[in-house]
């Protein structure tokens, strides 16, 4: 079974409001199971057509995922929690595992691991006829990159001294 394209979703929401077919028939022409047929159709009535799209990846707060675990711990269904505040049911469960190992605090967002983006630099636009614009330009092209090797020759020795005292502790 393939994932479900928007399209694919709006047309089991045809066929159940148009048509007036169940769950096991569209389920049957869609190729998938009936609880799938059930949780979009469940998802478009309480969130319209925006639940059928794919979502980028949302934040949520802490104190949401808490509430939305409570209701959880407190006897409602997964699907059900899942379905009105239109998530998937595995990320409640992954709250629920974080919520189990490490209380209110597992379910605070950490900032993203990774290298943070880079700025854009403004590029400035330079007349090709003015010389001493280009010269200038220029000039501070070549300091940057002179500091930029600066920087590269001072993380080499440091390289190379902790290499060797990790040699001289290893003897």
């Amino acid at each position: 079974m393939a994932k479900l394209t928007y399209e694919d979703k709006k047309e089991i929401i045809r066929l159940y409001d148009e048509e007036h077919l169940g769950y096991i028939l569209i389920a049957r022409k869609m190729k998938v199971t009936d609880k799938v047929v059930e949780k979009i159709i469940r998802k478009f009535h309480m969130h319209g057509e925006d639940a059928l799209k794919k979502k980028k990846n949302r934040d949520f707060s802490a104190d949401l995922k808490l509430e939305i675990i409570k209701r959880v711990l407190n006897g409602e269904s997964k699907s059900s929690v899942a379905i009105e505040y239109n998530i998937e049911p595995s990320q409640i469960r992954l709250w629920l595992k974080k919520y189990n190992e490490n209380g209110y605090n597992g379910l605070i967002n950490k900032p993203k691991k990774g290298r943070p983006p880079t700025m854009n630099k403004e590029k400035k636009v330079i007349d090709p006829n003015n010389k001493d614009a280009l010269l200038k330009a220029k000039d501070e092209r070549i300091l940057e990159l002179e500091a930029e090797v600066e920087a590269l020759k001072k993380l080499k020795a440091l390289v190379l001294q902790r290499n060797k005292q990790q040699i001289k502790k290893k003897q």
